[in-house]
């Protein structure tokens, strides 16, 4: 038995002697003690959590896989998701400082910001050669005007159904809905 299964024990006979003495215990049922007990031993350590101190509290949320389930439990775990901080280690930790920017971007202009970026710099994020070009070619929308004059116009041997399929399938590059601010 660990010293948690102890302490609850001992706080069922200690709670159950308490209604006993005061005349409680013929009125309440065993069960309906036990019930109670557990409520206010739940709602002592919600209270617990909301003091922990933030360093804490971002290592736990570094460490969660996929964020988004412990995101919607409390207001306080997503305000904590909200920081630029806890994003960067968050994106270090589970991508590694190589790509970490890369996966900023994937997730999309929600996700990105101009200090998120500086704290993924911050705490090591490479921005690699590869990376940089990557952005590079990627930023911006496709413009659908300019594709169809190319192709009216295009003299050489490109297949035309081919560029459409390739259109289709891609409807908007990697990078392309990063917010302005972040490119700069």
């Amino acid at each position: 038995m660990d010293s948690t299964s102890i302490n609850t024990i001992l706080l069922y006979n200690t709670e159950i002697q308490k209604s006993a003495l005061s005349g409680i215990g013929h009125k309440a049922s065993r069960s309906e003690i036990v019930n109670e007990i557990m409520i206010n031993k739940l709602n002592q350590e919600t209270l617990t959590l909301s003091k922990l101190p933030d360093k804490i509290k971002i290592n736990i949320f570094k460490y969660v896989r996929f964020p988004m389930n412990l995101l919607l439990t409390s207001d306080l775990w997503y305000q904590l998701s909200k920081q630029n901080v806890v994003r960067a280690k968050w994106l270090i930790y589970h991508f590694g400082k190589g790509h970490a920017l890369f996966y900023a971007i994937h997730f999309g202009p929600n996700f990105i910001n101009v200090p998120v970026v500086q704290k993924i710099i911050e705490f090591g994020g490479i921005v690699s050669r590869y990376f940089v070009q990557r952005f590079l070619l990627s930023f911006g929308a496709y413009d659908p005007k300019l594709i169809q004059k190319k192709i009216e116009h295009n003299v050489g041997n490109i297949d035309i159904e081919q560029i459409r399929k390739v259109q289709q399938k891609h409807a908007t590059p990697w990078a392309s809905d990063t917010p302005l601010d972040v490119f700069t």
